[in-house]
């Protein structure tokens, strides 16, 4: 039997863009009515041509944006019924709604609850009130902390938190306030990312003319590391490069489900989809997307089939930025060369430089090596 499946609901609404994401979204919600109605079109005729090859069991369910939290409950609702009468839900699949504070209240989240839904990820990014500002977040650090009591009382406990940091002028001792007042509230799952200066943003035109300047690469490196000594010491596992966990347990298993390439479907405008061979995705574009499905026509989607090289560069990619590394036996799978040869040289200079642990089985990045992903990747990159 194949794989379970992980879904993705794409919900490109936000109550404001902000500068710094390259996520497709809109302001505009007045299609939302229609767009509820197209994903609920594509659920339902996607799902008639599944592949007998796959498996329709689901695993994890997760509503990411854009901001899903602007949809109404009964929107929601009408997804989730729409999934059930396709997919094989369980008790145990994890179904996770991204929540911005200052787009919900207790009653919300109360329904969100009763509903099924058994995950929140909370896009606090930051509890300074300065610092949310330079992000365009909607909410105030007060909001933040009042969403995550208001999400525990009514009844869940698996919340994720979303951080930022090396934010533009961001000072170390700042960054370490938003982790104690984070840590302070113990959630099941914490998210820290480094800020990107993304092409087509509002953050990289104001890099590019100069009235912002990113903290230098020392700095990022040193408040990455600062944050992963911190959150161990707080008895979080650090189990992906960005991502912190109570226990194996309450790691997103969606996300895991990417980082293993095991077969997803997303749904939505942007939404992109991958077979186990083949990534697809619709078109960046509502109207279009409601358009196409208002006539029962699914959106013509784009895809790309990986070739080898693709698929050992994945492999390698998506395996540093976890705690178990590279899978080498999966590698040496669909590689002419065994990996211990085809990287000798570079597996000597990570092992010289302590950046890396090697295993019959796999290889890992140390924290020190996790700090210089990059390079690192180049590296494997121009040998494969």
């Amino acid at each position: 039997m194949s794989d379970p499946l992980a879904l993705y609901i794409h919900v490109p609404f936000c109550v404001k863009k902000c500068g710094y994401c390259d996520f497709y979204s809109i302001e505009d919600h007045t299609p939302k009515n229609d767009y509820v109605s197209g994903l609920i079109t594509e659920l339902r005729l996607r799902a008639q041509g599944l592949k007998e090859s796959m498996d329709p069991r689901v695993t994890s369910i997760y509503f990411g944006g854009g901001t899903p939290s602007v949809l109404d409950l009964d929107h929601l609702g009408s997804i989730l019924d729409e999934i059930s009468c396709h997919f094989h839900i369980t008790p145990d699949t994890e179904i996770t709604l991204e929540v911005n504070p200052g787009t919900v209240d207790p009653n919300y989240l109360h329904g969100l609850r009763q509903m099924g839904i058994n995950r929140l990820s909370i896009g606090v990014q930051s509890f300074d009130d300065n610092k949310l500002r330079f992000l365009d977040r909607i909410h105030t650090g007060k909001q933040a902390l009042d969403c995550y009591e208001q999400a525990v009382g009514a009844g869940f406990d698996n919340i994720g938190i979303d951080l930022i940091y090396a934010v533009p002028g961001e000072r170390p001792w700042e960054w370490q306030q938003d982790l104690n007042r984070a840590a302070d509230l113990s959630p099941a799952h914490l998210s820290c990312y480094m800020l990107m200066v993304e092409p087509g943003t509002l953050l990289n035109a104001s890099v590019v003319n100069g009235s912002v300047d990113p903290p230098p690469p020392e700095s990022r490196c040193a408040m990455f590391t600062s944050t992963s000594i911190f959150l161990k010491g707080c008895r979080y596992e650090h189990y992906e490069i960005s991502n912190f966990a109570r226990s194996h347990s309450l790691r997103s298993r969606h996300n895991t489900h990417y980082w293993k390439r095991l077969p997803y479907m997303g749904f939505g405008a942007g939404a992109h989809s991958f077979d186990g061979s083949t990534r697809s995705w619709n078109p960046n574009d509502v109207y279009q997307y409601i358009d196409d499905l208002g006539q029962q026509v699914l959106p013509a989607s784009e895809e790309e089939t990986l070739t080898t090289d693709q698929v050992l560069l994945e492999l390698i990619m998506l395996g540093l930025r976890t705690c178990e590394g590279i899978d080498i036996r999966q590698f040496n799978r669909f590689s002419a060369a065994p990996f211990e040869k085809k990287f000798e040289k570079i597996i000597r200079q990570l092992k010289e430089k302590g950046w890396c642990r090697v295993t019959p089985e796999t290889l890992a990045l140390t924290l020190e090596g996790q700090s210089f992903l990059n390079p690192v990747l180049e590296m494997f990159a121009k040998r494969i």
